[in-house]
């Protein structure tokens, strides 16, 4: 059995599926097909930014995703008070958090910074660079964030017996003229 070629095949594999992704969301939203945001959701759900969130959400993220590439090393993507207007998720390389009074901070593959849940535009407290060449990063606007999470909490029901949650159903299309309710939790 020749191992490395298994390895070398599974790299091929990676790089090609990442670079569907990047082909993907570097269209416009608009352009964006149903197949394409299988092909995304099939490579990115499982990384910590998305892992979290139900398929509805991922499903409508994936739709506004943009991409951004940053081709140098050291390159200032966020200065310190500049207001965060944006979700970001690194799909590529690593950037620093740099903080006078903190040890700098590694963001690494598949995680993500910027406007929080609460949706609220703050100014960055450090700087953030990018830590290695050619990064690449996604980013949705904190208004298409706030749209997304709202409706995807409009799709949960949950289901409570004195006063406790015991299920988290959300409601999906199970086929076109059918909808129906998952478990989730």
């Amino acid at each position: 059995v020749d191992v490395d070629s298994d390895d070398e095949e599974s790299v091929q594999s990676e790089t090609s599926s990442m670079d569907s992704v990047y082909e993907v969301l570097s269209k416009p939203s608009s352009e964006r097909t149903n197949e394409d945001i299988e092909r995304v959701m099939d490579v990115l759900q499982y990384m910590p930014a998305f892992s979290n969130m139900t398929s509805n959400i991922r499903e409508a993220i994936f739709h506004v995703l943009l991409l951004t590439t940053i081709p140098e090393e050291g390159h200032v993507l966020i200065n310190n008070g500049d207001e965060v207007d944006k979700w970001y998720v690194v799909l590529h390389g690593q950037l620093r958090l740099i903080r006078d009074s903190n040890p700098d901070k590694i963001l690494h593959i598949g995680e993500s910074f910027g406007v929080s849940v609460s949706l609220k535009v703050l100014p960055h407290r450090g700087r953030l660079v990018t830590a290695t060449k050619d990064c690449q990063v996604c980013y949705v606007s904190a208004e298409d964030y706030g749209r997304v999470l709202a409706q995807g909490e409009e799709n949960l029901k949950r289901i409570e017996e004195n006063e406790k949650i015991v299920a988290v159903l959300e409601k999906r299309a199970v086929s076109a003229k059918r909808e129906g309710y998952f478990v989730i939790q």
